[in-house]
């Protein structure tokens, strides 16, 4: 095999890291259940550390996805130790929550570059500004926001690309970045 490259999916319960790497995987092809122990199935929630993996063109992208309650946080430890780069996972109405800061820490800890991905941005209370600015506050200044959503009469229908200076639409067109943004 040509290339691989392992990614982490870590944050808090609920923040929907479960459901990313499933869309990751499925995107790529794969259909996987993910949380299929018995414990994670009776309490709805990961408790392993679940791995996925997508190939393509002599490459291959593995996809770890940790448990996001405090009582597993050795399985976040493992993850982000073995990956090549941290998706902090963050929820949109919800914001920094115990287990993000935890895993911002241990990313931090062993030096892995590390993506925050602020999802669920389609509920009707998220709110993205309220969110980054209390990450900034919480962890610092070491990262600066790449995409802005577009929220137009209460719904997510797309993200305004940042270094492109484009706003892009889930509907595929592209334009102009709105006004109000």
């Amino acid at each position: 095999m040509g290339r691989v490259r392992t990614v982490c999916l870590v944050g808090h319960s609920g923040s929907g890291k479960t459901e990313l790497a499933r869309a990751m995987l499925s995107t790529g092809g794969v259909q996987s259940d993910l949380d299929s122990s018995p414990e994670a199935k009776e309490r709805g929630s990961s408790v392993d550390l679940n791995v996925g993996s997508i190939s393509k063109d002599e490459r291959m992208l593995n996809i770890l996805d940790a448990p996001g309650f405090g009582e597993f946080i050795e399985e976040t430890y493992k993850g982000i130790w073995a990956s090549d780069i941290t998706v902090l996972v963050v929820h949109g109405e919800k914001g920094l929550e115990v287990q993000t800061e935890m895993a911002w820490n241990i990313a931090r800890k062993y030096h892995r570059p590390t993506i925050i991905l602020v999802n669920m941005m389609d509920h009707e209370n998220a709110d993205y500004a309220k969110v980054t600015s209390g990450l900034i506050d919480s962890l610092g200044r070491n990262f600066a926001p790449l995409e802005w959503p577009i929220i137009d009469n209460g719904k997510f229908v797309g993200i305004v690309d940042i270094i492109e200076r484009k706003a892009k639409y889930f509907d595929g067109k592209t334009g102009q970045i709105p006004e109000t943004l």
